[in-house]
């Protein structure tokens, strides 16, 4: 009965490990047409900027993007019937971030 739970729990690991590459491959590729968009439209601007600080947080957490924050606020402040929907998804990782923010600085104190 053991021998068989840890065969079924190192299945389970080998399937978890490989929907973990197939997601970061699939991120890969979404980033790589997400730099393949041009526009002078405001909102595909948007979209592809926070397309790619997404993938960035997805792929390495909030510290990654923790540089990117006076750019993902600028869009979250944006109207969004001029600035698309990427202006909801800026304010939560605007907000994301600002929470991150609060948490060093009471850590410091």
């Amino acid at each position: 009965m053991y021998v068989q739970i840890n065969y079924y729990k190192s299945q389970l690991m080998g399937l978890i490990q490989q929907l973990r590459l197939r997601e970061n491959a699939l991120l890969l590729e979404a980033g790589f047409y997400n730099s393949q968009v041009y526009s002078q439209e405001l909102p595909t601007q948007n979209q592809a900027f926070i397309n790619q600080i997404s993938v960035l947080y997805q792929n390495y957490g909030l510290d990654s993007i923790e540089p990117y924050q006076l750019s993902v606020l600028a869009i979250a402040q944006q109207c969004p019937y001029q600035g698309g929907k990427a202006v909801y998804e800026a304010r939560f990782l605007s907000h994301c971030l600002m929470i991150v923010l609060h948490m060093m600085t009471i850590a410091f104190v």
